[in-house]
């Protein structure tokens, strides 16, 4: 108010203020309305707002509702113990879990009492330990050109893309009796006298089969691999056989005189389900991860095969036999898990490592080459042909 303003009457100075918003709210109606319509709403919307009520009083009881981003070893939500490998999980018994691995279980429960955490690292030393035999075959083979520890970490990274691998469970175990299974397959491109090593191989692939009821598919495996190692020969496919029965022999031995002999718990039930769908994206990215490696690593190797002994390109069809089977088992009974999905960590990580080996520019280094004294010339790869590695390797 000025200063003019304060000497005059009460009732012209309320008159000259009633004429101004007179002249205002005729002069801009619309800008009015606007101010109104924003100071409405705002007022609303705060008081509307849970910042403006009161705080509600703290309940107790009641479910406790939260997410995690990793899959949890078993739906049974009273049951549960684990969202992730920093809450270890004791291993459950599955229906196609067969007499071998209960008895495992049932032995490791005596000693562990069922705590969870020495499960825990009872499975982180059979994954080092499968690592480290896979890293050492492939280099005593000379699968790759130089000695190298890209097997044994492309192994270890893979067992960890997804929770239910990290699990104490049979089809962990198959892989350490499997690798040497590849071993020793390998080795039977060379051998003069294969008899004993087929009918060793035979014999641990039932062991894998009464470890885990799916495993029986492995049989395929021998079989493809002695038609890929080893010229055809009835006698040798015969002794596989025979070896792969012989721990069923001990068995049924066992079952009939402890008074368990019973057809129905003998015979296996087979049936071929489709994998649940993962729903969480971590789960669905790590399978990405395994596709996309293994097909830059197939296409690499593929073009290098021309290049390689033949022990070594063997080796390799053996591998690419072992996924195949792998697929197999993972459709035959268990659907409500990924525990059964690690059989195939072994071939994907070779195919893993061999894209490690890849020059930039899309040129393959990966050449499996050697020169071997023991080896005879006619065997012997020139040396005129240009070869690249990728450092620090080199010739």
């Amino acid at each position: 108010m000025r200063p003019s303003e304060r000497t005059r009457p009460a009732g012209q100075r309320c008159g000259r203020i009633t004429c101004c918003l007179a002249s205002l709210v005729c002069q801009r109606p619309r800008a009015l309305l606007l101010r109104l319509l924003v100071a409405t709403v705002f007022a609303a919307v705060i008081s509307f707002s849970p910042l403006s009520s009161a705080e509600v009083a703290p309940k107790r009881g009641g479910t406790l509702e939260f997410a995690s981003t990793v899959e949890p070893g078993n739906y049974d939500c009273h049951g549960n113990t684990s969202f992730a490998f920093l809450h270890p999980v004791a291993p459950v018994l599955h229906p196609e879990d067969n007499y071998l691995y209960r008895l495992i279980i049932r032995g490791l429960d005596s000693v562990f009492h069922g705590i969870p955490l020495l499960y825990a690292i009872l499975t982180f030393l059979i994954l080092f330990s499968q690592a480290t035999l896979f890293n050492r075959i492939c280099n005593h083979n000379k699968v790759f050109p130089k000695p190298n520890f890209l097997p044994g970490m492309a192994y270890i990274l893979i067992t960890s893309l997804l929770p239910d691998w990290g699990h104490f469970s049979a089809p962990l175990l198959i892989n350490s009796i499997m690798i040497w299974v590849w071993y020793r397959m390998i080795d039977l491109y060379n051998s003069h006298r294969p008899g004993s090593a087929i009918f060793n191989i035979g014999v641990w692939t039932g062991i894998v089969s009464l470890l885990y009821i799916p495993a029986m598919a492995f049989l395929l495996l021998v079989l493809f691999g002695l038609i890929t190692m080893r010229p055809f020969r009835i006698r040798e496919w015969f002794v596989g056989l025979l070896g792969f029965t012989f721990p069923y022999y001990f068995l049924f031995i066992i079952l009939y005189l402890s008074g368990n002999w019973n057809w129905k718990n003998i015979v296996p039930h087979i049936v071929f389900t489709v994998p649940v769908m993962p729903t969480s994206i971590w789960t669905t990215l790590g399978m990405v991860w395994l596709i996309v490696p293994f097909i830059f690593g197939g296409y690499f190797v593929q073009n290098n095969l021309n290049k390689v002994l033949i022990q070594i390109r063997k080796s390799w069809s053996l591998l690419l036999l072992f996924l195949m089977v792998a697929v197999v088992i993972i459709l035959i009974n268990r659907a409500d898990s990924y525990e059964n999905w690690v059989v195939m960590a072994v071939p994907f990580a070779a195919f893993h490592a061999a894209t490690s080996f890849m020059d930039m520019d899309g040129s393959a280094s990966l050449c499996f080459l050697r020169r071997d004294n023991r080896l005879p010339a006619s065997r012997m790869i020139p040396a005129r042909l240009k070869i690249s590695f990728t450092a620090p390797y080199s010739l």
